[in-house]
């Protein structure tokens, strides 16, 4: 069953180590979470929270985007839609590039899952178990679907396909084989 969750639905929570917000969106409903979609607010330089044992990927959604330093590498988060993946125990410092930013984040626990984000216009398809609208969107998830801008369609594993309007995030979480 497919749900459409608005944005005053998202939970709102401090990071993991206390240095900004983050509006979560979405989990596996299992814990530890298999799979975890959220929103952050990045309003000030911190380092990111360590999320051992989860492959993280984010989006920049909102603003001029950040000065990511991962693992001693600099990565430059200044395109919108454009998804950056890495480690959750990798240390990541963050530093503003021109004010706030906003971005989605998609995380599942590696040794459960295979993540992959893709962001759709129309036309294209992926599996997905979470789709994020950046803008109005109309999509086939085994039934043509609605998505209001900031938005998000949760339900099972499945072909998305974005009919009309978007971009869109979709967010998989492939379960590994045993």
């Amino acid at each position: 069953m497919n749900i459409v969750i608005p944005p005053d639905a998202y939970r709102r929570m401090p990071w993991k180590n206390g240095g900004g917000t983050t509006a979560l969106i979405a989990t596996s409903g299992d814990e530890p979470a298999g799979w975890r979609l959220s929103r952050a607010i990045v309003a000030s330089d911190n380092p990111f929270s360590d999320f051992a044992g989860y492959e993280r990927f984010i989006v920049l959604l909102e603003g001029e985007g950040c000065l990511l330093t991962v693992r001693g590498k600099l990565v430059m988060l200044d395109d919108w839609l454009v998804p950056f993946r890495f480690a959750g125990e990798d240390p990541v410092d963050c530093a503003l590039v021109d004010g706030p930013c906003v971005d989605l984040n998609w995380m599942v626990r590696r040794d459960r899952f295979e993540g992959r984000v893709t962001v759709l216009r129309p036309g294209e398809s992926a599996d997905a178990v979470a789709v994020y609208a950046a803008g109005d969107a109309l999509v086939n998830a085994g039934e043509s679907v609605e998505i209001p801008a900031g938005h998000t369609l949760v339900g099972a594993r499945q072909p998305v396909q974005l009919d009309l309007g978007g971009p869109v995030i979709a967010c998989d979480a492939r379960p590994l084989l045993r």
